[in-house]
């Protein structure tokens, strides 16, 4: 995968940021309103330094890069029709099923 598909597959900058807590760092978080901000301004370390460190964008491309950078181990699935396509739910083509 090049470095220009990673780019481009990340073109928008949502602002969400993962962090891993334990029951106990969660419920402390949800009691006193804690908001923790993992992106680093400016610092762009790693393979991919497209994305400032600690943005979704840096995590997704630095696995790109980790897994599928050469010929050998670039992601290679099949495309799938839109209306055969579970995981992307498109309202125009698709109905999505009720759950309640």
């Amino acid at each position: 995968m090049s470095q220009l598909a990673i780019v481009n597959a990340l073109r928008f900058n949502n602002g969400l940021s993962l962090l891993t807590l334990t029951a106990d760092g969660l419920r402390h978080v949800l009691e006193l309103g804690y908001c923790v901000d993992l992106v680093v301004s400016g610092l762009r370390n790693g393979v991919a330094t497209f994305a400032e460190d600690g943005s979704e964008q840096d995590a997704l491309a630095e696995f790109l890069a980790a897994c599928h950078a050469t010929p050998e181990t670039a992601y290679n699935a099949p495309h799938t029709a839109v209306g055969l396509d579970t995981r992307i739910q498109q309202t125009l083509f698709r109905v999505p099923p009720k759950y309640c």
